[in-house]
């Protein structure tokens, strides 16, 4: 019996070695199989450095984590063509090695004539051990441009251009949003439309118009872009193929504004609106005004009511001493950096912007 019991030991003590030993080759296999397994993670940083990149102009840089195959793509210099104004990252899709980044852009081409909401399509492959933006595909959404004292909206997903909006429609008087209570109306600026910016969802579009000396900030939201019955279907980008040019009050009658509701945001005296960007949930319009003989401020408004935030941006940043860029917008805040333009270099550097808890954080 005693010779059973021994022996019963011996086995039991085999048989746990060989389990022992097994677990670890398992664990060994695991730890090599999970080596190689596609990281979603290192992707996505990949394609955020590329979009970081290429918006701030750095085309060296994004090089560097691109493939010799679209180094020189079309769609590359498509999208180096034009100023990235902002991009939100919308959905993704991973696959075994790879995976595609859909991002919504807006764009404005050089000339400030145009602004484009564009969705761009990044896919990061893994190449043997490294992780390389592999394809890149562009594709236009809406376009929002000039023609004389018009602002038009094509929409490429029925593809028609329509009438937004005429300087005729703009209000003669407004309420500024100013920190200070306001309490005289002043008059809105009629010379000419000049910057503009599309909210990532589509159905806003921010604008000014200025004469030289003023300048009035203004938004305009469209509900539907769908063409009604008696639109003008040429929308304005080519004469009339059977009349040549119709007379404007003509055009007029024939064609209205498919904007829902203007709102007025503000008039600025003796400054010139650098930018008009959208918070990446189109709840918030970011505006960056340079003053004259000073340095360039950033004023946030609440959507659609106008409302100015009270950051007391001009406290932290004054622009006699300072002036602030925006950089970038994403899901945490604005980013924005400042520079001093004297001897007082204390609050350079750069400061992200919590429009939800109205507080400014340095990086």
């Amino acid at each position: 019996m005693k010779g059973v019991i021994i022996m019963k030991r011996i086995v039991s003590c085999f048989l746990s070695s060989v389990l022992m030993f097994s677990f670890i080759g398992c664990f060994g296999k695991n730890f090599d199989v999970n080596s190689d397994v596609f990281n979603i993670k290192k992707a996505g940083e990949i394609a955020s450095n590329y979009m970081e990149n290429v918006t701030r102009g750095n085309f060296d840089e994004s090089n560097k984590i691109s493939t010799e195959v679209i180094k020189d793509n079309e769609e590359i210099r498509k999208i180096q063509n034009d100023n990235i104004n902002g991009y939100k990252l919308d959905k993704l899709s991973e696959g075994a090695d790879h995976a595609y980044f859909t991002y919504i852009v807006v764009k404005e081409e050089k000339d400030e004539s145009r602004i484009d909401l564009d969705t761009v399509v990044i896919k990061v492959a893994k190449k043997d051990k490294e992780y390389l933006v592999d394809e890149i595909k562009s594709t236009n959404e809406k376009q929002v441009y000039k023609v004389g004292s018009t602002l038009r909206l094509r929409d490429y997903e029925i593809g028609k251009s329509q009438l937004l909006l005429r300087m005729k429609d703009l209000p003669k008087e407004v309420y500024p949003n100013r920190d200070n209570v306001v309490v005289d109306k002043e008059s809105v600026p009629e010379g000419s439309f000049n910057k503009m910016g599309i909210g990532f969802l589509g159905n806003k579009v921010a604008f000014t118009t200025t004469n030289g000396l003023r300048t009035f900030i203004g938004l305009a939201i469209v509900e539907d872009t769908k063409p009604t019955v008696g639109d003008n279907q040429g929308g304005g980008d080519a004469p009339s193929q059977s009349g040549g040019n119709v007379d404007e009050a003509i055009q007029d009658a024939l064609e209205m504004p498919i904007l829902n509701k203007l709102v007025p945001y503000d008039v600025v005296d003796g400054s010139i609106v650098e930018k008009l960007l959208f918070s990446n949930d189109d709840g918030e319009l970011i505006v960056q005004i340079k003053e004259e003989g000073k340095g360039s401020g950033i004023r946030i408004y609440k959507n659609p009511t106008g409302e100015l935030l009270k950051l007391n941006l001009n406290e932290y940043f004054p622009v006699e001493k300072y002036s602030s860029d925006v950089v970038r917008i994403d899901d945490n805040g604005v980013f924005i950096t400042v520079k001093a333009i004297g001897s007082d270099k204390e609050n350079e550097g750069t400061y992200k912007i919590d429009v939800e808890d109205l507080k400014v954080f340095k990086e």
